[in-house]
This record gives C-alpha cells, structure tokens and sequence, in this order.
C-alpha cells in the first residue's frame, strides 16, 4: 500500500504509514485470535492484506485526498483513515457478539500509542465513517437514504436501506475499485444475498451513468455442484477476446458472486472441486480448457462469494480459497433495523394503496408486535428432535408481512380486519 501512495506525498507522511502499520496490527491480530470467533476462519496475512487494500482505495484523490495538503492535514487523514482501514480490514471479520470487546480493545491500542483519530466515544467504531471533506468520523445513520416504496417491485426485490446495507455497501464499492475479492458471511437471514445482488445490480450502469460498468454473473452452490458446471457457467458469459484469453466485454467488469460457496459435498481426499476450481482461478486468472487442456486467462474479472457458517450442510472452506478475500461478517438484524425495515414496508404499501388512516395508524403496532412474537419464540421455542423445524430467523419475520401484502383495500376496510390478517398470517409463519 505505502510503496503504491504518489510519488508528491511527503516523506514525512509515508513514514507516519509505515509506522501505522508497524505498531498497531500485530496487537489486534492478537486479541482476534485469542479473544474473538470467526464463522469464515482467515489467516493472519490475509487480515493485514486487507487493511492494506481498504487504505489504499481510500487514501487517494477519487476519495477527496489532497496530496498536495501540509503535513499535519494528511497525517490526521492518514490516521483516521488508517483506523477506519484497520477496523474494515480486521474487524469486520469477526462474530458480532466480538464487536463491543473488539470496539474498547481497538480504542485502547491506538490511544496507548499517541494516535488520537478523535472517533466519537458514543456507539462502536463500526458506526463510524471517514469524512473527507471534513476530516471527521461521521455516522453511518446521517447517509441512510430513505425507502421509496415501488408498487410494480416483487417482494423480494424490495431493499430497505439501512445502516447495515449503507455501510457494507461502502466497504465493497471501495473494494471493487482495488479489485479485491469479498467474501459476505453471516448467519441465515441477515440478508447476504439480498445485499450482494442488489448493490451489483445498482452498479451496472456504465461509470458515466453513475455506475462501475459492471456485469454481475450469479451462481448458486449446491451439495451437487460440479466443477465442469461451474467453469462452464462462468465462461459462458465471458467475451473470447482471442483463443486463450476471456473477458468482460469492452468497458464492463465482470463480477462473479458466488452464493453459498461453501455447499459442495466434500470427496473422498477432503477437497471441494468446485471451489478447487475458484481458487486456481483467485490464483493465477484463469482455466484450462475441458477438452483440449490449454490454458486459458481470464481479464476484467472480479469474484464474490457469499455463504452462511459451515453448519448443517455447509462445509469448511480451505483456507488456500479464503486467504483472497476481505471477509466481512453481516450481523444479525436488531431491533432497530427490523422495524425500519418492515415499517417501511408495511407503511408505505399502505400508503401506495391509500388504505384508510385508521388502518395507516396500525402499521407501528403490527410491527412491533410481529417483532416481539418472533423475539420470543427464538427464545423460547428452541428445536427438540420432535420439533427440529424450530429455527427461525429474519425470513419468517418476512413471510407475515408479504402475506399480509397480498390483502386489497376493498377487502381491508377496518382495523379489526387488518388485525385478522395479521393474526392469521403470524399463525400461518410461527405456529
């Protein structure tokens, strides 16, 4: 990262870097492995390697850096930013029940080697981003745009956003600049996929459109998943530029996200030849052809993987695959977010129908208590073997309210109405 910096930055400033670096990651390396829980387990290089990759996309003049500033104005953006990069890089990787120990320990370290980056004490460091303009800590929740609900939208195509898709979305943007893989986990529910999907739809559109120019190719993992099938899905929407050589198509980069990467049965000698298959190409770009055992490159080419922790099914990703990417671990949904995220919903097909204001005036309440009904059954109704069914997440939550949806206003013309509806779909989902 330091020796990519501009040639105009000041020795100075460099050497601020390399200090940062050199003083503070080992110590959090440290408490990461002894103190905290990783669902997608990483190696030691590939964390630094991440931070290297977060500072240099955002220590850069698209990011609004003046390398022409006096020494004092880049050492305190250097710093910040460097923060900022250390916690993305490193943290983002571990359990969110991690993060408040995670938050006080990483505070501690920078404070204990004199570099004051000056972030609120109020909320986690996660809450944080770095403000060029004004050289602060803002947070995520001033830039969460607001929900425009689309009656001609399915569903689940519907995206509320939130403070964590806002920030993840930052973090991957950042990330696609650099060309750096990003591996998205968490738990069932959080809404990996949805997050990942929506934000490379979003950035198709050509640069001059307001976009990245790229072309999402999606793929799915499955326990039968074969490598022959991959390969040939992937070269499949890949442009032959010449007889060895594949790429995205002029202008374009091809993006590959990969969902549920770690489903493949493990064979016989414990290895996954569809993610065998990925990690040649991480490795070198490329694939030999099937039937005449060329190699071919590949160009343009980026891939995202996304999968739940190896539980269930899920299997043990070989740290030769992993080592490539920055992991970034999707809580779990709060409170908070699960009611902006169905209020939003909820109120606003309301309003897109014109149901009555009696009705209007409901959706808080059914929110809430759709809420506490799934809090307390996730706490109480814990799966046995009669009842192994009993796992819930945050997809139940959302099969009341698309049922609830399908209701007409001719049909829903008084609150005891709605509160049949909200009744029978709560029965329908939880019992």
């Amino acid at each position: 990262a330091v020796q990519q910096l501009p040639a105009e930055l000041p020795d100075a400033t460099r050497g601020v870097i390399v200090e940062l670096f050199n003083s503070t990651l080992q110590p959090v390396l440290d408490f990461i492995r002894k103190k905290c829980t990783q669902a997608i387990k990483t190696v030691d290089i590939q964390l630094v390697t991440s931070v290297s990759y977060i500072f240099k996309t955002l220590f850069s003049e698209k990011n609004g850096i003046q390398f022409s500033a006096s020494e004092a104005e880049l050492r305190t953006l250097a710093e910040k930013i460097f923060f900022f990069a250390a916690v993305w890089g490193m943290g983002a990787s571990i359990d969110f029940e991690h993060w408040e120990p995670f938050d006080d320990f990483i505070r501690r370290t920078f404070d204990e080697k004199g570099i004051n980056v000056r972030i609120p004490p109020s909320g986690l460091v996660f809450d944080f981003f770095v403000d060029t303009g004004s050289a602060s800590f803002r947070e995520w929740n001033e830039i969460v745009p607001a929900f425009n609900y689309d009656k001609g939208a399915s569903y689940f195509q519907m995206v509320v956003p939130t403070i964590d898709t806002v920030r993840f979305s930052y973090i991957i943007t950042n990330l696609i600049d650099v060309n750096k893989p990003v591996f998205i986990t968490g738990v069932t529910g959080t809404g990996k996929t949805v997050l990942g999907q929506s934000l490379l739809k979003q950035l198709e559109p050509l640069p001059d459109e307001g976009g990245k120019g790229v072309l999402p190719v999606f793929l799915n993992f499955s326990a039968q998943t074969s490598s022959l099938v991959t390969q040939g899905s992937i070269e499949s929407k890949l442009e032959k530029k010449r007889k060895n050589l594949l790429g995205a198509p002029a202008g374009r980069k091809v993006i590959i996200f990969v969902d549920d990467v770690n489903m493949p049965m493990v064979e016989e000698y414990g290895a996954q030849p569809p993610v065998e298959l990925l990690r040649q190409f991480l490795d070198f770009t490329g694939f030999y052809d099937r039937d005449k055992l060329f190699w071919k490159d590949i160009e343009n080419t980026l891939m995202f993987a996304c999968a739940a922790p190896p539980e269930g099914g899920r299997n043990e990703v070989t740290p030769r695959f992993v080592r490539h990417f920055n992991v970034l671990s999707v809580p779990p949904a709060s409170g908070q977010v699960m009611t902006r995220i169905f209020s939003s919903i909820l109120g606003g097909f309301t309003q897109a129908y014109k149901f009555d204001d009696s009705i209007k005036d409901m959706v808080p309440g059914l929110v809430s208590a759709t809420i506490e009904v799934f809090t307390r059954i996730s706490a109480e109704l814990l799966p046995t073997p009669a009842r192994f069914h009993y796992t819930f997440n945050l997809r139940d939550i959302s099969k009341v309210f698309q049922g609830m949806l399908m209701i007409t206003k001719k049909r829903c013309s008084s609150p005891e109405t709605m509160m049949k509806l909200w009744v029978h779909e709560a029965q329908r989902v939880f019992y």
